[in-house]
């Protein structure tokens, strides 16, 4: 085991064993300096929040909420390691599910009918394979590497502690055809859209202004005939987390694949921009969306 995978499961145990205030205030400190020291991860955070605040918000508003959004960044690895480690009954004292919202996607599960999660990262997102599961919705998740890679193997199987899958998206066609294969046989697949490095895909609308998103969520859903289903887990509180799903999506029928990935997308992240902006500060990604951002990573070099 490394220096730096030594050192993070010290921290984990240590953290672990104090109250939650304790821990997150600590966190919050710690946050407070990504957001001293890592110049891109804060240029990042103050360019998507300004999109999302718009043009007339203070700046000294864009720069709180995008600092508060560092420390929540910090806070959701917490909350990653404490509910992996966590018994079930303590989970579901802690984590609120809306079931009138829950009622129609498990009916559609219930059915074999599989079903695409969507969500953001937003809120406590970790979280949602394990609501799944904890539901009794088998689901897998496509995810992106990051390094370094043993820290990159122990979160991923904190996030699969309850029994999720999880698969790579950087395995290209793989992961595509492993995906297909799991909406196929009922299952649902979960992924996060509003992450898109490689600025590949389509020009959609979101906060007011146009970049690009990809477009691998509304391909999987036409060639699967399959319904979106955006989801969505949010901090209510010191210690207490909300979770509850929106309105089914449809993939539309009318014109061509181009036509209707289009309007797939846009649908989507219609509804994403309106979950973000209930609590912006919750909006946790820490690279830039925006074309304009002034922050854009440098080649092979990701923010935290």
């Amino acid at each position: 085991m490394s220096p730096m995978m030594q050192t993070l499961r010290i921290v984990a145990w240590i953290m672990l064993r104090l109250p939650v205030g304790a821990a997150n205030w600590l966190i919050d400190r710690a946050g407070d300096g990504v957001w001293l020291a890592a110049g891109r991860s804060r240029c990042a955070a103050r360019s998507n929040m300004r999109h999302v605040l718009g043009p007339d918000a203070p700046e000294r508003q864009v720069r709180r909420l995008a600092r508060y959004a560092v420390r929540n960044a910090l806070r959701n690895y917490y909350d990653l390691i404490r509910f992996a480690t966590m018994s079930d009954a303590e989970f579901d004292r802690l984590v609120e599910v809306d079931e009138a919202s829950l009622a129609p996607v498990r009916a559609l599960a219930d059915s074999g009918q599989g079903l695409l999660l969507v969500s953001a990262h937003w809120g406590v997102f970790d979280l949602l394979g394990h609501i799944m599961q904890r539901k009794g919705i088998r689901i897998m998740f496509l995810v992106a590497h990051f390094r370094p890679p043993e820290v990159a193997e122990y979160l991923t199987a904190l996030r699969a502690a309850r029994g999720a899958e999880l698969v790579m998206i950087d395995e290209g066609i793989g992961a595509l055809k492993r995906a297909m294969q799991a909406l196929r046989t009922g299952r649902m697949v979960g992924l996060m859209p509003d992450r898109n490095i490689d600025r590949i895909g389509i020009t959609v609308p979101f906060f007011g202004d146009d970049t690009v998103m990809g477009t691998g969520l509304a391909k999987l859903a036409l060639r699967g005939h399959t319904p979106v289903v955006p989801g969505f887990c949010y901090r209510a509180g010191p210690n207490r987390y909300r979770f509850y799903f929106t309105a089914p999506i449809y993939p539309p029928t009318a014109g061509d694949e181009a036509t209707r990935v289009t309007a797939l997308t846009r649908e989507v992240f219609g509804v994403i921009a309106q979950q973000i902006a209930r609590y912006p500060d919750q909006w946790t990604l820490l690279q830039p969306v925006w074309p304009d951002a002034p922050c854009a990573p440098e080649p092979g070099v990701e923010p935290i």
